[in-house]
């Protein structure tokens, strides 16, 4: 019985320890991105926020929302990771260059200028800390929140004003 409980315990061990597969990303197409324009004139505002069962609402803190232009390279990341929750290899740091990142204010307001006409993946990291205190007095510190990411698309001259929040993007407005 000793040495089946031993048996098993290694077995769970090893399971525990093996790593999750790694999903390769596809090549980094510098000519898709070269298509991209560099310059629009419309505008994405809003506000990221999670509202707990309790009712208490969370901004982004210490964090920038994201506009990531739709291509093959980052359509494989929303699917992949995003979706499908997988892990996958790290990105060529070249797409850096053509994500738009503005500062959330203290209520997760947002604000995107000029902007080229196109899809893109908006994203808002929205995390918190919860201090737990322990029966013997000690402290745990509890990660809460989501990655919040949402594909929508904006038109030359656009305003478009919107809600980021719990996996979804809620479009408010939009006006020419």
């Amino acid at each position: 019985m000793k040495k089946l409980l031993i048996l098993t315990s290694i077995l769970l061990a090893s399971a525990c320890a093996s790593k999750p597969e790694l999903i390769q990303r596809i090549p980094f197409n510098m000519a898709e991105y070269a298509e991209l324009p560099a310059k629009g004139t419309a505008t994405v505002t809003g506000q990221a926020y999670l509202k707990t069962a309790d009712g208490t609402i969370h901004y982004p803190k210490n964090e920038k929302a994201r506009l990531n232009p739709v291509t093959s390279y980052s359509k494989q990341w929303y699917q992949v990771h995003y979706i499908e929750r997988k892990s996958i290899t790290k990105a060529d740091p070249r797409y850096l260059e053509y994500v738009y990142k503005v500062d959330f204010d203290e209520q997760g307001r947002f604000n995107f200028n000029n902007i080229p006409e196109g899809s893109y993946y908006i994203s808002a990291p929205i995390f918190w800390m919860e201090e737990i205190k322990m029966e013997d007095g000690s402290i745990l510190m509890k990660r809460h929140g989501a990655f919040v990411c949402q594909e929508i698309h904006v038109k030359e001259g656009e305003t478009l004003v919107m809600n980021i929040t719990r996996d979804q993007t809620v479009k408010v407005a939009t006006s020419n």
